[in-house]
């Protein structure tokens, strides 16, 4: 998780984050099924909009006072990259070791700690809030946003350049971005924001490409859909367990025909 996200996580995910860590997660989905019907109906009033009720819990949970612990803000503070490790007892020590082993080079530049409990909550869930922050960015942005571009995608396995350096004439493009994932898959979330007037399909073939050509499987967890074409071997599997192309037809931009027509 970089730095930039564990901000926006902290402003436009702190409900996420405050509701989990006080009332749970029941309570979570009951705030997020209120704040999309309370949308409905501000979306069907005068003067009022479809994200009214997101702008109305951003205000609210901006005034909530909620001190994440300063060890963690440390470290947001002095480091741009941020890998949590959740590691059993009986591992403790020796990975603790290891760390201690790694960072001792002059070659590495980086540092750990120990999470107490607090420190361990607070830490997973803000990397868990960074999720629905881009969301919420743009919720709050509309008026300067055209759309939500978003990725995950898994980098080669021995690709050893994480960070992304997108042309100037993409990164023009965008309003806001923010970059997540998981260190032993070498899966990575990425979420923008396009700005006003850009046109995000053709904005997201053009980023997918680059991924692509960086030898990257686009998506990695979340399946084709209706958005990524699937590669001629999976194409194959589809057609193999579905002859007559009657159970999910157009998956993967293929065809939407009966029989594969």
């Amino acid at each position: 998780m970089s730095a930039h996200a564990f901000d926006l996580a902290t402003e436009y995910g702190k409900d996420t984050y405050v509701s989990l860590k006080h009332a749970g997660s029941r309570t979570l989905v009951r705030m997020f099924a209120l704040k999309g019907w309370a949308n409905g109906v501000f979306a069907k009033l005068p003067g009022f909009g479809p994200s009214t009720a997101d702008a109305i819990s951003q205000k609210i949970f901006s005034l909530v006072p909620e001190k994440i612990p300063s060890r963690l803000t440390d470290y947001r503070d002095r480091f741009d990259h941020h890998l949590l490790l959740v590691v059993s007892g009986s591992e403790r020590a020796a990975t603790a070791q290891l760390l201690r082993e790694v960072f001792a080079g002059p070659e590495h530049e980086g540092d750990f700690f120990e999470c107490d409990a607090d420190e361990a909550q607070s830490a997973t869930l803000i990397r868990f809030g960074v999720a629905s922050a881009t969301s919420r960015y743009y919720v709050m942005h509309r008026a300067e946003a055209s759309a939500m571009v978003t990725f995950d995608v898994a980098l080669r396995r021995d690709d050893e350049d994480w960070l992304e350096r997108l042309p100037e004439e993409i990164a023009d493009q965008l309003l806001e971005s923010a970059y997540f994932g998981h260190f032993f898959c070498h899966v990575l979330h990425q979420d923008h924001v396009a700005k006003k007037g850009v046109d995000p399909v053709a904005l997201k073939k053009r980023m997918t490409q680059l991924l692509v050509d960086r030898g990257a499987a686009v998506p990695a967890e979340h399946n084709f859909g209706r958005i990524y074409p699937a590669p001629e071997q999976l194409v194959a599997h589809y057609r193999e367990l579905d002859p007559l192309n009657m159970f999910n037809a157009g998956v993967g931009e293929t065809s939407a025909k009966k029989g594969w027509g």
